[in-house]
Protein backbone atom coordinates (compact mmCIF):
# COMPACT_ATOMS: atom_id res chain seq x y z
CA UNK A 1 0.00 0.00 0.00
CA UNK A 2 1.21 3.60 -0.96
CA UNK A 3 2.19 6.20 1.45
CA UNK A 4 -1.04 8.06 0.12
CA UNK A 5 -3.66 5.75 1.23
CA UNK A 6 -1.97 4.94 4.77
CA UNK A 7 -2.23 9.05 4.94
CA UNK A 8 -5.90 9.07 4.33
CA UNK A 9 -6.55 6.35 6.68
CA UNK A 10 -4.66 7.61 9.08
CA UNK A 11 -5.93 11.13 8.66
CA UNK A 12 -9.97 9.82 8.93
CA UNK A 13 -9.04 7.73 11.53
CA UNK A 14 -7.51 10.29 13.32
CA UNK A 15 -11.19 12.20 12.66
CA UNK A 16 -13.39 9.69 13.76
CA UNK A 17 -11.68 8.93 16.93
CA UNK A 18 -11.50 12.38 18.08
CA UNK A 19 -15.76 12.19 17.21
CA UNK A 20 -15.95 9.20 19.10
CA UNK A 21 -14.04 10.98 22.42
CA UNK A 22 -15.71 14.13 22.04
CA UNK A 23 -18.65 12.26 22.34
CA UNK A 24 -18.15 9.85 24.95
CA UNK A 25 -15.46 11.51 26.95
CA UNK A 26 -17.11 13.10 29.82
CA UNK A 27 -19.84 13.21 31.39
CA UNK A 28 -22.94 14.54 30.13
CA UNK A 29 -20.85 14.63 26.68
CA UNK A 30 -23.18 11.86 25.37
CA UNK A 31 -26.53 13.27 26.22
CA UNK A 32 -25.57 16.53 25.04
CA UNK A 33 -24.73 15.05 21.72
CA UNK A 34 -28.30 13.00 21.46
CA UNK A 35 -29.84 16.68 22.85
CA UNK A 36 -28.09 18.19 19.72
CA UNK A 37 -30.03 15.48 17.15
CA UNK A 38 -33.56 16.91 18.04
CA UNK A 39 -33.15 20.11 16.52
CA UNK A 40 -32.26 18.99 13.37
CA UNK A 41 -35.72 16.60 12.86
CA UNK A 42 -34.26 13.75 11.16
CA UNK A 43 -34.87 11.52 13.58
CA UNK A 44 -37.78 11.02 15.78
CA UNK A 45 -37.75 12.11 19.17
CA UNK A 46 -38.54 8.30 20.39
CA UNK A 47 -35.31 7.30 18.37
CA UNK A 48 -32.89 10.00 19.38
CA UNK A 49 -30.82 8.48 21.66
CA UNK A 50 -31.07 5.02 19.97
CA UNK A 51 -29.58 6.87 17.03
CA UNK A 52 -27.32 8.69 18.39
CA UNK A 53 -25.43 4.89 20.23
CA UNK A 54 -25.51 3.72 16.54
CA UNK A 55 -23.54 6.97 15.57
CA UNK A 56 -21.01 6.49 17.65
CA UNK A 57 -20.89 2.35 17.37
CA UNK A 58 -20.47 3.29 13.65
CA UNK A 59 -17.65 5.64 13.85
CA UNK A 60 -16.00 3.18 16.30
CA UNK A 61 -16.23 0.92 13.98
CA UNK A 62 -14.51 3.09 11.40
CA UNK A 63 -12.09 3.43 13.25
CA UNK A 64 -11.09 -0.34 14.15
CA UNK A 65 -11.75 -1.26 10.81
CA UNK A 66 -8.93 1.36 9.61
CA UNK A 67 -6.47 0.75 11.65
CA UNK A 68 -6.37 -3.21 11.03
CA UNK A 69 -3.79 -3.97 8.72
CA UNK A 70 -6.21 -6.42 6.69
CA UNK A 71 -6.63 -4.98 3.35
CA UNK A 72 -10.93 -5.60 3.11
CA UNK A 73 -11.42 -4.26 6.51
CA UNK A 74 -9.93 -1.02 5.39
CA UNK A 75 -11.98 -1.18 2.30
CA UNK A 76 -14.89 -1.53 4.39
CA UNK A 77 -13.47 1.19 6.83
CA UNK A 78 -13.22 3.67 4.08
CA UNK A 79 -16.45 3.04 2.29
CA UNK A 80 -18.21 3.31 5.75
CA UNK A 81 -16.39 6.57 6.59
CA UNK A 82 -17.48 8.23 3.02
CA UNK A 83 -20.96 6.74 3.47
CA UNK A 84 -21.22 8.21 7.50
CA UNK A 85 -19.70 12.13 5.98
CA UNK A 86 -21.54 11.73 3.30
CA UNK A 87 -25.07 11.24 5.27
CA UNK A 88 -23.44 14.26 7.79
CA UNK A 89 -22.92 16.61 4.82
CA UNK A 90 -26.70 15.94 3.73
CA UNK A 91 -28.15 16.51 7.09
CA UNK A 92 -26.33 19.73 7.68
CA UNK A 93 -27.06 21.04 4.59
CA UNK A 94 -30.76 19.93 4.94
CA UNK A 95 -30.55 21.42 8.28
CA UNK A 96 -29.00 25.27 7.24
CA UNK A 97 -31.75 25.21 4.21
CA UNK A 98 -34.18 25.21 6.73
Amino acid sequence: MNYFAHGVRGLLTAVFLIAVAGKVGRAGAFSAFADSLRPLAVVPGAAVRAVASAMVAVEGAVCLALILPYAPAALAGLLAATALLAVFAVVVARSVSR
